[in-house]
């Protein structure tokens, strides 16, 4: 009998060890500081290491895997280690083989179809980073952000401008778009850029940005539409003439992120990417505005001459592309031009 208690003691001991040890593992239901599991947060960029979007990740890469005590690794892909273009970069997003990238707004257009996202690429539209900023942080994307969302499982998560689209010329220099017509210029596959060239006279050569280099040292395209910062960061002063700062739209980016991936992290780790990525875009603006200062310096350095238009010279490109602004603007939401208007007129 003794034996018999004895032996039913220890069962019970046993069990008792064992649901005490799983109701401890168990108590972080939520998945909160208690969970181990590590993450990894892959982003990619067409972008060279040195430009100011991979510069940035990078303090807010440290940032984010200082704030999760190492729970969340963050890979990082730049200068088309494992995309072509901005829209392999938002499949490789969507995908979820990486997590979050930025990308130009036409090529948000592109990828969803959403046409507004083409504000920024019409040309001439609008004149400054701080109207596009001002835009966006008032809430005027809101709604197109909500229905890219639904479409992609992406989700928009800020934004900067890279700067304003410049013209780069292998030889001699623009000064009116009758400097160009008939030559090879690289574009996005946009229409503000196709047609924007076309109006101009000059004959739209769709490229990768991966491929423009050797483009132009080939003699494949005479010249290239391209954001001031690229030309700069890449070397392309040496093989360049001539940079026009022509500035008929801006390379508006908007950062998205994988939503399956995120909702899939814990609470708390949610909270240290939503920081992160807030101190991203608090650090990534005005980079990008200095680069953008320090690009023609840095041209003009390597022995390319920096064009910079008059008034009238500028108009005239203005006038040239008139009727793809009207297109443009005629084929967007009224609804949402109108409240970018007024949305404006507030500034």
């Amino acid at each position: 009998m003794k034996k018999n208690l004895e032996k039913l003691f220890a069962v019970i001991l046993v069990l008792t060890l064992v649901f005490t040890m799983a109701a401890c593992g168990n108590s972080d239901d939520n998945g909160d500081a208690g969970d181990s599991e590590v993450y990894t947060l892959s982003a990619t960029w067409c972008a060279g290491e040195a430009t100011a979007i991979v510069q940035s990740w990078y303090k807010a890469a440290e940032k984010i895997e200082q704030d999760s005590n190492g729970r969340i690794q963050v890979k990082t892909y730049h200068t088309g280690q494992i995309s072509g273009s901005d829209r392999e970069n938002a499949e490789k997003v969507s995908t979820n083989v990486c997590q979050f990238t930025t990308i130009p707004c036409a090529t948000m257009a592109e990828f969803s179809g959403i046409k507004e996202y083409n504000l920024s690429t019409i040309p001439y539209i609008c004149t400054s980073d701080a109207q596009l900023d001002y835009l966006y942080d008032q809430g005027v994307y809101d709604d197109i952000n909500t229905a890219f969302t639904a479409q992609t499982g992406l989700v928009p998560n800020g934004s900067f401008s890279t700067g304003w689209v410049a013209l780069g010329m292998k030889k001699g220099e623009v000064r009116s778009a009758a400097d160009i017509k008939g030559m090879k210029i690289r574009s996005m596959t946009t229409e503000g850029q196709l047609s924007t060239l076309e109006a101009w006279g000059a004959a739209p050569t769709p490229m990768a940005i991966g491929e423009l280099f050797t483009a132009l040292q080939q003699g494949t395209v005479d010249g290239a539409l391209a954001a001031e910062q690229l030309f700069d960061s890449e070397g392309y002063g040496e093989i360049l003439a001539s940079v026009t700062n022509i500035n008929p739209f801006s390379t508006y980016h908007i950062g998205i992120y994988n939503q399956e991936w995120y909702n899939a992290l814990p609470d708390d780790l949610k909270t240290v990417f939503d920081e992160g990525m807030a101190y991203f875009y608090e650090v990534c603006r005005p980079a990008q505005l200095q680069a953008t200062q320090d690009a023609y310096k840095n041209l003009e350095a390597d022995g390319c001459k920096f064009v910079e238009l008059t008034a009238d010279e500028l108009q005239g490109f203005a006038d040239a592309a008139a009727a793809v602004t009207e297109k443009m603007s005629a084929d967007l939401d009224a609804d949402f031009v109108q409240k970018a208007k007024d949305c404006l007129a507030t500034m």
